[in-house]
């Protein structure tokens, strides 16, 4: 497991992690100045597309968005996985192994697995239907350790947001099989950015993507 901070942290009336650094250093190569407001990832996108905020950190690129929004980086790159008990002995190489498995896999309902993921889900009948949703993480959790499923899927990525589901993953381990790898990046409402801030901004993630924060943040896990 990757010992990186998380993405963003917010005590003490104080943004923090390395998310937040990598939008300070990027932006101040800009030569922008920042708030930052905290909305739920739904309005946030929405928010975006009426150019009620300015920025998103953590999007990924649909034909659907591109519409509405600039894209600028990458920001990093997310993995979806598969989490499985530290005694399995699951061998698996290809996504057609998935439809030999004895029990299902299990995902987290309303959780993202990223574009990557959806278009396998929609093409891989194999896979499809070995997948169980669930309500919660702690759910997958207690099923695994019950025996009850092969393994349960996670959506893995440099910058972690949620120590507590870090802390639980201890308990397992993760197969070395990766389902999917997406770009992830800034997003930037088109309703207020235009192609002159936009040049700005490229230009500033040329020169924040040779900063060690960059660097580490688009490395493999």
């Amino acid at each position: 497991m990757s010992s990186r901070p998380p993405a963003f942290v917010y005590e003490n009336n104080t943004w923090s992690g390395y998310s937040i650094s990598m939008v300070d250093l990027l932006l101040r190569n800009a030569g922008c100045s920042y708030s930052i407001k905290k909305l739920p990832f739904k309005r946030a996108i929405m928010y975006l597309k009426n150019g009620k905020i300015d920025m998103l950190m953590h999007v990924s690129k649909f034909e659907s968005r591109e519409k509405s929004f600039h894209f600028v980086g990458p920001q990093y790159y997310e993995y979806v996985v598969l989490v499985v008990s530290k005694k399995s002995k699951l061998d698996i190489k290809s996504y057609d192994d998935f439809s030999q498995l004895s029990r299902s896999i299990a995902i987290e309902r309303g959780f993202s697995y990223g574009s990557s993921f959806e278009k396998l889900m929609s093409s891989n009948k194999g896979l499809k239907e070995k997948i169980i949703e669930v309500s919660s993480f702690q759910q997958m959790r207690e099923m695994l350790l019950r025996g009850r499923i092969d393994g349960f899927l996670y959506n893995i990525f440099s910058y972690r947001s949620d120590n507590s589901k870090i802390r639980d993953l201890k308990a397992f381990k993760i197969h070395p099989f990766i389902l999917t790898k997406t770009a992830n990046y800034f997003a930037f409402s088109k309703v207020t950015v235009n192609k002159e801030l936009l040049d700005r901004l490229k230009r500033a993630y040329q020169t924040s993507s040779k900063d060690p924060l960059f660097i580490d943040a688009l490395s493999q896990n």
